[in-house]
């Protein structure tokens, strides 16, 4: 017999509402830094549950701007009863939902065991935000259906549902781009080595321009300085020049950042 949990996984119909009697159930996202324009992004819904799991469901609310909802899943399996919901809100509004009814003939082992960071979906998402920022994922009635909005509730052993807490999470969105934040050594002749410190070095394409002309370069381990050789050809007289700190996620200058000394 297939495993309840990957292939009777169904829309949740609410069988009653109760009081949560025990200790404390608790809805969250996991939270997590992501990166912009980054595409199919899984951040996982979890619950804490002082009981055994024989259903749920949930709904939960993103900004738009920021995120945008492909996919709300179980093991891979979307939600098999898209008439009562079907996960996506289609106004596109940030909205999504999911319920689930685990069956309640299997075995005990069948439904998810009491426990903390059970996860109980995967929302993929695409990251629309292009500045570093955050933005909050929280839970909510969602109203697809104006006669049965998704109710954020576990489902207990006999049947009844009990209600959970609902914690906002934090979603870290960075975009990444070099930052120049000193230079150490920054005057010489060319074919000195110089020292870039900054942050997010590591990132592909790493390239680093002395007046515009590429200069040879090499990362440090810790990826948080570049030793730089000062090319040939930078300037017809003494003087200070730019440098440019680049990667596929963007660009930073240091004005002036090194300076040639005249010849001897």
């Amino acid at each position: 017999m297939p495993s309840p949990r990957t292939s009777l996984c169904t829309a949740f119909i609410v069988l009653a509402l109760v009081p949560a009697l025990r200790g404390e159930n608790r809805f969250y996202v996991e939270e997590q830094t992501v990166l912009a324009g980054a595409t199919a992004v899984d951040l996982m819904v979890r619950a804490d549950a002082d009981i055994a799991v024989f259903g749920f469901s949930f709904g939960l609310e993103v900004d738009p701007a920021a995120l945008a909802i492909v996919a709300v899943t179980w093991d891979g399996a979307l939600s098999a009863e898209p008439a009562f919901f079907d996960g996506i809100d289609d106004a596109g509004t940030g909205r999504a939902g999911y319920g689930c009814v685990f069956d309640f003939d299997a075995p005990f082992d069948g439904a998810l065991p009491a426990g903390e960071g059970q996860a109980i979906a995967r929302m993929t998402v695409d990251v629309l935000a292009t500045t570093d920022t955050t933005t909050q994922i929280v839970f909510a009635e969602i109203p697809f259906n104006p006669d049965r909005p998704v109710k954020n509730i576990l489902t207990n052993e006999s049947g009844f549902s009990e209600i959970p807490t609902l914690s906002p999470s934090t979603i870290t969105i960075e975009t990444r781009t070099p930052v120049i934040d000193a230079i150490q050594g920054g005057s010489g002749r060319a074919g000195d080595v110089f020292v870039v410190q900054g942050q997010n070095f590591g990132e592909s394409g790493l390239q680093v321009r002395v007046c515009d002309i590429v200069a040879d370069a090499t990362l440090v381990a810790g990826g948080a300085s570049i030793e730089v050789t000062a090319p040939e050809g930078c300037a017809g007289d003494p003087g200070a020049v730019d440098v440019e700190v680049c990667t596929d996620r963007g660009c930073d200058t240091e004005t002036d950042g090194f300076t040639y000394a005249a010849p001897d």
